[in-house]
């Protein structure tokens, strides 16, 4: 073999070569084979983040260097009591504060300052507590208000958002208004409204604690279904321990500081 090129012996060759239709490969050099470094294998990636809040002259300390790395595709549950920095955490993690020290990476990339608006309106899927639908829209008009935010084609938008708010249950719905329906509806109304711009990121707020067990259970069913699907990552903040079977990971906050509980299949 010469460098760049095979040597072929003889004619012979050529012609058997020939009518097998065999390529031959070109001889690269080594530089060629190198392979990029592969994606980021974190949804979520925060170290060592820290966050206080002033009450007149005194500093309250709220997270106290807190470590967490979440999976594309995982399902994470926080949990912990009233008070520990659960929402807090969960409003740095969707670009809403941002920590006093630390670094946040989201979908493998550092978190500056002047991301945080684009990436609120375009990779991060919010479930508020309460729901915060507007009252004397329908289903599908809630759902748009996202995209009517972005600045979105509003006659594909409504397209997606009547896809989504099937694929959540609620094809017979989609011209209610909001207080026409349950609290298990409303609640997928709210998953359909988090998904509309696509994102990679959802994160929720006691999705489940104002639904009964069966509606609790569905409205997890149904986000766990959107994950897998549509390859998304979720954390939840939650007290109800009847959701944990939906969860990859469970991780305990106290006192601004976060261990991981389980993992799947566990119990609280």
């Amino acid at each position: 073999m010469l460098a760049g090129r095979y040597r072929l012996d003889s004619i012979a060759e050529k012609r058997d070569l020939k009518k097998q239709r065999m390529v031959l490969p070109s001889v690269l050099p080594c530089a060629a084979f190198a392979t990029e470094e592969p994606a980021a294998p974190w949804a979520v990636e925060i170290t060592d983040v820290c966050k206080s809040f002033r009450r007149g002259s005194t500093s309250i300390p709220v997270l106290r260097g807190v470590n967490l790395q979440v999976q594309r595709g995982e399902c994470v549950l926080l949990v912990g009591p009233s008070g520990s920095g659960k929402s807090t955490l969960l409003s740095i993690l969707g670009c809403i504060l941002e920590p006093d020290s630390g670094q946040v990476a989201l979908l493998g990339n550092a978190v500056r300052p002047s991301d945080l608006v684009a990436l609120r309106r375009s990779r991060i899927g919010f479930v508020f507590q309460g729901l915060r639908l507007v009252r004397g829209l329908t289903s599908l008009d809630n759902v748009c208000v996202p995209t009517m935010i972005r600045g979105d084609d509003p006659a594909s938008s409504r397209v997606h958002a009547e896809k989504l708010l099937r694929e959540v249950g609620l094809g017979d719905c989609i011209h209610a208004r909001v207080e026409q329906l349950s609290a298990g509806q409303c609640q997928r109304v709210a998953l359909a409204r988090a998904l509309v711009n696509d994102p990679d990121l959802i994160l929720a707020d006691e999705p489940t604690a104002a639904l009964d067990v069966q509606s609790g259970q569905q409205v997890m069913q149904v986000l766990r279904q959107l994950i897998a699907t549509r390859c998304k990552t979720a954390i939840i903040v939650t007290h109800d321990p009847r959701i944990v079977q939906e969860s990859d990971k469970i991780y305990a906050i106290e006192e601004g500081r976060l261990e991981m509980r389980s993992r799947r299949g566990a119990k609280l």
